[in-house]
């Protein structure tokens, strides 16, 4: 009797768990192993970095107001200001939420189509933890630039070097040397 009343629990909702679990293995084939340390980092950094915008938005707007008070009576003040609203925070971390996934799914299939091995060296995963690593201090990036403008200038040196580090793992305003085909003789 038990059995019976559990298989046709089972029977009354299959098209939708067949539905889930091929959304599930298709976000799992595209974007990689969603459970790992540096992809659930990654998100955490995306969420922390919005909380740190809100509070930058809050603190420019206590300046605004003249007024010396808690960070989240600036970001109160900041609600009813409209400078933080749903339609342009939800369009900004949409925007960056939709980058990000086509980013790493980018990178997770080109992780399955070069080959493991390239020249004798391993490259096994090195696309998706380059793009992992890249977006984790792009985040950090901007979180820092976050807390300087909430008064924090001490950071400083800390967001200088996380754009050093950025600029470095992308080649960003570093040009190859330009190879001089050597001297030429002028012909009359």
């Amino acid at each position: 009797m038990g059995f019976e009343k559990i298989w046709q629990t089972i029977a009354d909702c299959w098209h939708m768990k067949v539905a889930a679990s091929a959304a599930m293995t298709a976000a799992t084939f595209l974007i990689g192993d969603v459970t790992a340390g540096p992809f659930v980092a990654l998100w955490s950094l995306v969420i922390v970095d919005a909380i740190t915008r809100w509070m930058a938005i809050g603190a420019a707007t206590l300046r605004d107001h003249n007024l010396n008070r808690s960070i989240w009576t600036g970001i109160y003040l900041a609600v009813i200001d409209r400078k933080i609203n749903n339609v342009s925070m939800f369009g900004r971390f949409q925007t960056k939420a939709l980058a990000y996934l086509i980013l790493l799914i980018g990178f997770n299939l080109l992780d399955h189509v070069i080959p493991d091995r390239v020249m004798g060296q391993s490259i096994d995963g090195m696309p998706n933890a380059f793009i992992s690593t890249w977006l984790a201090i792009v985040e950090l990036q901007s979180i820092v630039e976050n807390l300087i403008e909430m008064g924090m200038t001490s950071l400083s040196p800390v967001g200088a070097w996380l754009c050093r580090k950025r600029d470095k793992m992308t080649g960003e305003g570093q040009l190859p040397p330009i190879q001089s085909p050597g001297p030429t003789k002028d012909k009359p």
